[in-house]
Order: structure tokens, then sequence, then C-alpha cells
């Protein structure tokens, strides 16, 4: 699958002292269209982003201390056999009272640049699509025999709908790279994202024709793809060693089943 997006908020910090000079730093949002339980709120349907921006300007004072400081961190896993708690504290070495007063904000670059977002797929198989309710068994069935890949993206209404059909798993996979070539535009802090769930083939070949075509950033976490997707470009990384120097990488970790681990153990 072919992700082109970016749901950013920046944000401009002025240094404390010296001749006045702005810096600017970006911040991912994350927003959802469901509701926030742990926060005790209710989505605005009409203005999503407005959660997610307000907790944004809580926090960003915080981590501009750190950045400029450092952090300390104190960590203790949970052992429910020892019945021992989770806990997590790290705070900015130093802090800045008059921090808010040097910070100002943008709006979301999405608002900007929300309609030339675009989001490409192809499935393996129509079974899934006849599992989700999107095509009759018969269509299903008959496609399967005669190999037929729908080309799918997400709308203007957010729906997912077929622009093209073409036979073959791999004519399917060049189709979408042919497609974002002929559609991509030049948009600041563009990003794009490309989902291989775990085949190591398909893997290889989206990865290869993407830095052919000028794709130089990987975005990874260690719980992407049930965990494979970082083992399955390392693969693609040992297959083709001549790529290296001409991408980067940038990826998360310490999510776990039910806790988090930041240990050095465990990153490293």
């Amino acid at each position: 699958m072919l992700l082109l997006a970016l749901c950013s908020n920046q944000v401009f910090a002025k240094p404390e002292a010296g001749p006045a000079k702005e810096e600017l730093i970006r911040f991912s949002l994350w927003a959802t269209l469901e509701a926030y339980p742990e926060a005790g709120e209710v989505v605005d349907t009409k203005n999503p982003l407005a959660h997610p921006i307000n907790r944004l300007r809580e926090i960003v004072p915080f981590f501009i201390e750190g950045m400029v400081c450092g952090w300390s961190f104190t960590y203790t896993p949970s052992d429910k056999t020892r019945n021992v708690e989770e806990f997590f504290e790290f705070k900015p070495l130093r802090e800045y009272p008059n921090m808010k007063s040097f910070i100002k904000y943008t709006e979301p670059w999405i608002e900007e640049n929300k309609l030339k977002v675009n989001q490409e797929a192809t499935p393996e198989k129509l079974t899934w699509l006849k599992m989700a309710g999107r095509v009759s068994a018969a269509s299903a069935f008959f496609g399967g025999i005669l190999q037929v890949k729908p080309i799918l993206i997400s709308d203007v209404r957010g729906m997912n709908a077929a622009v093209e059909k073409v036979k073959g798993r791999q004519t399917a996979l060049k189709r979408l790279i042919e497609r974002f070539k002929d559609e991509y535009e030049s948009v600041p802090y563009q990003r794009i994202i490309i989902e291989h769930a775990d085949c190591l083939a398909e893997a290889e070949e989206l990865i290869l024709c993407a830095v052919e075509n000028g794709i130089k950033l990987f975005d990874h976490a260690d719980i992407y793809g049930r965990r494979e997707c970082e083992r399955l470009f390392g693969e693609v990384l040992k297959r083709n060693p001549n790529i290296r120097e001409k991408i980067i990488i940038q990826s998360k970790c310490g999510i776990c089943k039910g806790y988090y681990d930041l240990s050095k153990e465990y990153i490293i």
C-alpha cells in the first residue's frame, strides 16, 4: 500500500538570550474521529484536530526544555508476579519558567495540504474485499481465477474506490509506483509511507522502486507489521547493501504487550 500522508503542527521556538532567531520545530499530530475516553472528552467531528492541538500546546514547552538541556529518565516495568506497577517518569534537567512566552504556533500543515494527501493500495486477494463486503462472492471467485487486481484509492469522502483493474500482482504493484510518479506533487514536509505487511519479495520490490524514484526517508517502529517490518527491511538491506547510503531510516520503540519497555537492554 502506498500512503502519502503527513499530519503535523509547526512550532516556532525563540532562544531566551542572544540575537532574535527563530527555529522551526515540527511535531506530529495524531487525530481520531473516535472519543478519547482516557481524557473524558468527546471528539468534535467538525474539528478533529482541536484535541491533539490543545494537548500539543500543553507539552511543547516541556519537550523544548528537554531538547535544550536533556531529560532524566526513571522507568520501572510492571511485574504482576511481584505486584509491581509500571512507573515511568522523565523530566527536563532544567526548567525555563518563561518558556511559553518564546513559542508561537502556526496552523497545522494538514489544513493547507489535506487535498494533496493520497492513499492508494492493491489487495493481495479479492477474498479480503469479499470479507469486508466490498465485492460479491462471485466477483471474488471469478476475479481470483483471472488474477484481477484492483487499484484502490480513498476518495474525497474517505471512501475506498477502485480506479483501475489490472491483471497480476506484480503488474498491480508496478502500477502503484507509476501512478505515484504521475500524481506526485512536491509540497513542504512531504512524507511517503509504504506498507508492505510481511511479504519479503513485495517489500523488496517496493523499497527498491521507491529508492529509484528518489524516496529517501523510511519510517519504522518495532511494532509495525506484527513486529515484522523492521526485520524484513533489514533483510532487504542485506540483499541490497548498495542502497543503505542512499536512504535515511528513523524508528520508534518501547511498546510491548500491556506495557512500555524503554530499558537499554530492550532498545539495543
